[in-house]
């Protein structure tokens, strides 16, 4: 019986062992420098399960304590998430403005926000995110990253004839309307 524990720990051993166990501190700044409070710095297993949290101060300084996880996540309302390899440095975490898409989705004939819709962004190496709802008021997809993206939308009742284009910038919102062409209706 105690050979098999000894052996059945061994595995979890020797995996811990190739992660790094450090406390790890940093400080976040943006792109020009300034200190971003209120971020979620994480410690992340192989798995994805976030080990331990901290959330970075007034100044932008987070302490997490020792912990073996090969990745630091961090994230922050208005920036793209950061997940690099958790090592300590000396150099602030530079994090970047996320793009925000307001997208409003109409009855091409009539003009009319539709009740009830959903919608998907595709980017150009393939990568699909959604289906997203949209109502009557629309839809704002935030922490978006920047550049190049189709949007495809669905509603019943509607065709959408060739998907819609936005030029996603960082620390800006894009706003967009698709028009949905009645099923049956001619293209205009």
């Amino acid at each position: 019986m105690i050979r098999a524990r000894r052996f059945s720990l061994l595995p979890m051993l020797l995996l811990a062992a190739s992660w790094p166990v450090l406390p790890l501190d940093g400080v976040l700044q943006d792109e020009q420098g300034r200190a971003i409070a209120d971020a979620r710095a994480c410690l992340v297993a192989k798995h994805g399960l976030e080990v331990y949290c901290a959330t970075s101060g007034e100044n932008g300084r987070f302490v997490l304590p020792e912990a073996p996880a090969p990745t630091l996540r961090i994230q922050a309302r208005g920036f793209q998430k950061l997940e690099i390899p958790a090592a300590a440095t000396d150099k602030p975490y530079v994090m970047k403005r996320a793009a925000t898409l307001l997208l409003h989705v109409v009855d091409a004939a009539t003009g009319e926000p539709l009740e009830k819709a959903e919608a998907w962004l595709r980017r150009v190496d393939g990568t699909r995110r959604g289906p997203a709802p949209v109502n009557r008021h629309g839809l704002r997809l935030g922490t978006l990253d920047p550049g190049f993206v189709q949007i495809e939308v669905a509603a019943a009742g509607y065709v959408q004839e060739r998907p819609g284009e936005a030029m996603l910038v960082g620390g800006k919102t894009i706003e967009t309307t698709i028009r949905l062409q009645p099923a049956g209706a001619p293209a205009e």
